[in-house]
């Protein structure tokens, strides 16, 4: 499901490794998808992802928008509550799982 997040999520407007686009390090979208990645459940509420990777909302939107322009989360609407949450995709779980796998593997060479 793509999703419009500015409508859906009703947010302001918005004015690593050869696995991760470079530009991700360092920025809040890397923190988007680490927090996603461990959301197995996907339980975490867009509000309770922005407190979580230390971000304000308009900040949480950008990323949103450009971690689904590049197919890695998609928005999904909660079964209970009918709110959009932030998933990721199999290709965001790939990337994820690829990332985690190679820096293991350096780590335990060490």
């Amino acid at each position: 499901m793509n999703c419009d997040w500015h409508n859906d999520v009703h947010l302001e407007c918005f004015t690593r490794a050869e696995f991760v686009p470079p530009a991700m390090f360092g920025e809040a979208a890397w923190d988007c998808l680490l927090a996603l990645h461990a959301d197995e459940r996907n339980d975490l509420r867009l509000d309770q992802l922005t407190q979580l990777i230390s971000v304000p909302p308009p900040v949480l939107q950008r990323c949103l928008v450009e971690l689904e322009r590049q197919q890695l989360v998609t928005g999904v609407l909660h079964e209970e509550n009918g709110e959009v949450r932030a998933v990721l995709t199999r290709g965001g779980h790939r990337l994820l799982e690829s990332y985690i796998s190679a820096t293991s593997a350096l780590q335990s060479r060490h």
